[in-house]
């Protein structure tokens, strides 16, 4: 049993967390409370709702490993490869992939969520653009530019993602 002083209670969409600041917050062992029994299964922290993309305050692009599409390392030596630290293959810089990454503020009847959309969340979102306009744009054929305006075109998503860390675990029509 944990004494915390100095804590941070977070509410964002109906759902609260507790997180340690980082000034002053101490955490100290105490005496167990008696016949104290841990629930049988924590809160959740994930949530879904309908929202709607309120705007972009980011989108970068970076090369990645075209076998684990994790971003990679230019090669220490020679400035035609690159080494993907974390399949550690070494190969053509050529041979790289683009991937994007987003921060997009969603919007949830007043409140509004920053959340991180990865490549695949935006895949996922150009696929739903595309069945909403009858078009058939890829995320592989955008600039930043277009992305972005891509993104604040698109109608009322439904999605689930992890309050917590603000990444998006799936996203529906």
């Amino acid at each position: 049993t944990y004494k915390f002083k100095n804590i941070r209670l977070k509410a964002e969409s109906g759902q609260k967390s507790l997180s340690t600041t980082q000034i002053d917050c101490h955490i100290t062992e105490t005496t167990p409370f008696p016949n104290l029994q841990a629930p049988e299964e924590l809160p959740s922290t994930t949530t879904t709702n309908k929202m709607e993309i309120y705007g972009v305050s980011q989108i970068t692009s970076y090369s990645a490993c075209s076998t684990c599409l994790k971003k990679i390392q230019h090669h220490p030596q020679n400035p035609n490869l690159v080494k993907c630290q974390t399949c550690k293959l070494t190969f053509n810089k050529k041979r790289c992939v683009t991937q994007y990454c987003a921060k997009v503020v969603f919007q949830h009847d007043e409140e509004k969520v920053p959340l991180t959309c990865f490549h695949n969340s935006l895949v996922k979102i150009v696929e739903i653009y595309n069945q909403q306009n009858e078009s058939e744009v890829f995320v592989k054929d955008l600039t930043e530019d277009q992305l972005e305006d891509l993104l604040c075109s698109v109608d009322t998503l439904t999605l689930t993602y992890n309050f917590t860390n603000k990444q998006i675990i799936s996203i529906e029509p």
